[in-house]
């Protein structure tokens, strides 16, 4: 499959209305006086620009800020953590760490657990968190006990903007223009007219007549007559939902504001406060072909049929956020968190097909309308005791919902006919209609104590804690075909949508509607449940004064169960239930060693797990429009058990300058890998297996560096005009690099999973032996061999204006292993790999003072080679 990506040029504006500093502060002068303090013969600073958040930890981390957020230009999370070493993006939304895909990653909001509204993961995809309302992100390579055990990659832990210092108030409005989306003819359909809100206005509400049948504790019958049939059939809403039409897209629109303030209400009490509010509508239309395969026994996996697709996307973000802090007596903070970040898409799209194949559409429509939202609410504490030893208590409270709302996913059929014109495809179950759900909760709350004691030379921090995470999700899928049979030889086949799909068609038997299947072979419902209860105890001792330990363990109990269930004579029926319960303990260790001036070495030993997750745990079917990919979950898999090295060597030779080399090992016991599957020589179906085992192993390295273009001009032209022009300017040139290997393994292993093909579950249920599914020696599912990025950027510190050229890299990977059809010929369906775009961006702004206020206009161009995702399955 291959699809063209698009430039995006965009221009945006921002007021500040009272109260903001700059974004950049110059450094002291060199000339100011520098008083020594009496009585001291000498003063050894070692490790001068080793950066605060890396000071702290002991653990080998990387930090997004707002100013780098600032240059990077980046709208949202994902995109802006595709910059840190080691990471990538899958969809634009995921991030995979050091080549181990999401679900080896802990994505966290304030240091708590987020909900997913995805209907493939239980990590909340980044793309919902705009960077307009986060302070920075941590990236943390290397395990430390008081974080999830979850942490086969990594933990990404982003953070919203905290209560300021003082008075400030700022307005944002944007416009952009996608050279392939904006100002060109594109695809839509008529929808709801508050659509462009995110919000549905009614037009996809779930009719009457079936909403009985989308409950799942007051179920009707499931044996409908035809009388029933054609009241159900012709209660759907047709009109505003399946006719795809043609139009020019307006330019991409956004709008934020933010306010905050601070108040001293006495000696012992201030208050804080700071709210945002954001909203963007963007479209994007995206080209392209894909090939659909078919396996053949002396050829592979080769191509059958083939189509060119055109899809538009508007994308509608919207986001509040409301933040209050209260400081007590110095020593005692509380904070109280609410945040909605909410994204729709309403797609409409076209399949032309070109098949060796008679009888096949010659044009398929699709439409949909996906609200996917997360709405987060947090209280956290911190508390210093100087008078129990300095004893510090954090403590956090979170209760946090996520869904995703999919109705009226549509696909229509049509043939060809000798005149060039198409017609519906006259069969039983031509036309789909789909109605989709996921409800999803998580509640979490944890205690931290830390405890400083000096033993002599020796300065320790003793750590212990409890945490619990309580997740909950319900999924709900509804499928319906209208057999479009009675138009054969009708002149109403060939007219649109909107003039066939009515009452009277159904009611005339012109149109006849069906539930798919909602039995044991494709259940129709799922809930999962993951409960996590977690203490932890560690030390952080400064040995001597160059040289810090981190020790510590984390004891995680776990149990985790998904349910399946169908409908039968109109009642719920829970088909199969799986539960993992599982406890561990979880060690850790890490080094720190600053051996020379601003130098220091950092390595660490730990134990990680990773738990599958829920989709991947249920064996209901799911279609992902993206890739066009039918997914059906295993219930036997069982936890990942993961052993970490890392290592990693600092160089900070300057205020925000550095260079670091790192590497890292990982020893992966029952990895989950994607692999693929046929029941028949056309269809393809996407499972999950655990591999015996695997190993990955890597290297990394980062450089940043700051040149000052007044030092540099002053070797030609000493004392003129040029170097007083450059005297508040500097280039900052960074760079990165990661390479990665891996290998599965499949050893000798027999691995049990669940491929539907009868109404009967256990009948389902298969063994094969690991090697069926498990190539020995090929890479990891979702890892690359390389990623790389530049940053090449100047900024003027007298006018806070800023200009950056950036490039993103990531090398082929696999998207879905390949396995073995039959093991007496050793005929394998082929990986399929892909390719993500190689990205060229650039961004640039100045502020200026003008009316009284402080304001900020920018470009952007993003995307500017214009380069293609590509997926292929040919060997």
């Amino acid at each position: 499959m291959t699809s063209n990506s698009q430039t995006f040029l965009g221009l945006f504006l921002t007021t500040a209305l009272a109260g903001t500093g700059a974004a950049f502060a110059q450094e002291p002068s060199s000339s100011a006086p520098v008083i020594a303090p009496p009585s001291v013969d000498e003063i050894l600073i070692r490790g001068e620009f080793i950066p605060d958040e890396k000071r702290a930890t002991s653990e080998i981390s990387s930090v997004l800020d707002e100013i780098k957020f600032q240059r990077q230009g980046d709208s949202d999370i994902a995109a802006a953590l595709r910059r840190v070493t080691g990471l990538s993006l899958a969809k634009g939304k995921f991030v995979y760490v050091r080549g181990l895909n999401e679900r080896y990653s802990a994505a966290t909001l304030n240091g708590s657990p987020i909900p997913s509204p995805e209907p493939l993961r239980r990590v909340a995809p980044l793309d919902l968190f705009p960077t307009s309302i986060l302070s920075g992100s941590l990236v943390q390579k290397t395990f430390s006990p008081e974080y999830s055990g979850e942490f086969g990659g990594g933990l990404i832990d982003i953070r919203t903007k905290t209560v300021p210092d003082e008075r400030f108030g700022e307005i944002s409005i944007s416009g952009s223009i996608n050279t392939e989306s904006n100002l060109r003819s594109g695809l839509s359909y008529e929808g709801s007219s508050q659509d462009f809100t995110g919000f549905d206005g009614g037009a996809r509400n779930i009719p009457d007549a079936v909403a009985p049948f989308f409950a799942t504790d007051n179920l009707n019958s499931g044996n409908f007559n035809d009388a029933t049939l054609n009241e159900i059939g012709a209660s759907f809403n047709y009109d505003d939902t399946l006719t795809v039409t043609r139009g020019d897209r307006r330019p991409n629109v956004g709008f934020s504001a933010s306010y905050g303030d601070r108040f001293d209400v006495s000696d012992a009490l201030s208050i804080g406060i700071v709210s945002t509010l954001g909203y963007g509508n963007e479209w994007e239309t995206r080209r392209g072909e894909i090939c659909a395969s078919i396996f053949n026994q002396g050829a592979g996996t080769t191509c059958f049929e083939s189509s060119d697709f055109t899809t538009t996307e508007n994308i509608i973000k919207t986001n509040a956020l409301f933040s209050a802090g209260f400081d007590v007596y110095d020593n005692h903070q509380f904070n109280l968190l609410g945040l909605v970040v909410r994204k729709t898409s309403k797609e409409a799209g076209v399949r032309f097909f070109e098949s060796d194949i008679e009888d096949v559409p010659g044009r398929v429509d699709n439409t949909q309308f996906i609200e996917r939202q997360v709405w987060v609410t947090q209280a956290n504490g911190e508390h210093y005791f100087p008078q129990l030893a300095d004893l510090s208590v954090d403590w956090r409270v979170s209760y946090s919902e996520a869904f995703r709302d999919s109705p009226y996913e549509n696909s229509i059929p049509f043939v060809r006919a000798a005149d060039g014109r198409f017609f519906y495809e006259p069969r039983a179950d031509a036309v789909q209609l789909g109605f989709n759900k996921i409800e999803d909760n998580y509640f979490s709350g944890g205690i931290d104590f830390k405890l400083p004691v000096y033993a002599g030379p020796v300065d320790v921090e003793l750590k212990a804690g409890y945490a619990r995470t309580d997740n909950e999700r319900e999924a709900l899928d509804r499928e319906y075909q209208i057999n479009t049979g009675g138009l054969s030889n009708n002149p109403l086949a060939f007219r649109p949508p909107n003039e066939v799909f009515t009452p009277e068609n159904f009611f005339n038997d012109l149109l006849q509607i069906d539930q798919q299947p909602n039995n044991a072979q494709f259940p129709g419902d799922s809930s999962g449940s993951l409960v996590v209860d977690a203490f932890y105890v560690g030390a952080d001792a400064q040995l001597t004064d160059f040289l810090r330990a981190a020790v510590g363990f984390r004891y995680e109990d776990g149990s985790q169960s998904t349910t399946t269930a169908f409908i039968e004579d109109g009642v719920l029926e829970p088909q199969d239930t799986r539960e993992i319960n599982e406890d561990y303990f979880l060690p850790a260790v890490t080094l720190t060693w600053n051996f020379a001036e601003n130098l220091q070495l950092r390595l660490g030993y730990s134990q990680t797990i990773t738990r599958p997750q829920f989709r991947e745990l249920t064996p209901t079917l799911f279609l992902d429009t993206d890739t066009e990919q039918l997914f059906v979950g295993n219930p036997f898999l069982q936890n990942a058990e993961i052993d970490n090295i890392d290592g990693r060597l600092e160089w900070y030779f300057g205020r925000d300058q550095f260079i670091t080399i790192g590497g890292f090992y990982k020893d992966l016991t029952n990895p989950i890998e994607q692999v693929q599957a046929s029941s028949g020589l056309q269809t393809f179906r996407t499972f999950f297996v655990n591999a015996p085992a695997a190993e990955l192993y890597g290297a990394e390295f980062e450089f940043e560096k700051r040149f000052d273009l007044f030092d540099f001009s002053q070797r030609f032209d000493q004392d003129g005009w040029i170097g007083r022009m450059l005297s508040t300017k500097e280039l900052i040139l960074s760079a990165n690099y990661t390479w990665s290997e891996s290998e599965v393994q499949a050893g000798d292993q027999q691995l049990t999973f669940f491929f539907p093909g009868t109404n009967n579950f256990e009948q389902n249920i298969q063994q094969r032996s690991a090697d069926t599914f498990i190539d020995s020696g090929r890479r990891l599912q979702g890892q690359s061999e390389h990623l790389a990025n530049l940053q090449i950027g100047y900024q003027d510190l007298e006018n806070n204006s800023r200009a950056t050229l950036l490039v993103n890299y990531t090398s082929e990977r696999i998207r879905e292993a390949g396995t073995i059809i039959s093991e007496a010929t050793g005929a394998r369906i082929n990986d399929t790999t892909e390719q993500l775009p190689v990205s060229l961006d650039f961004v640039a702004s100045r502020e200026f003072q003008a009316f009284g206020g402080l304001y900020e206009i920018g470009f952007r161009a993003q995307n500017i080679l214009n380069d293609d995702y590509f997926a292929s399955s040919d060997a």
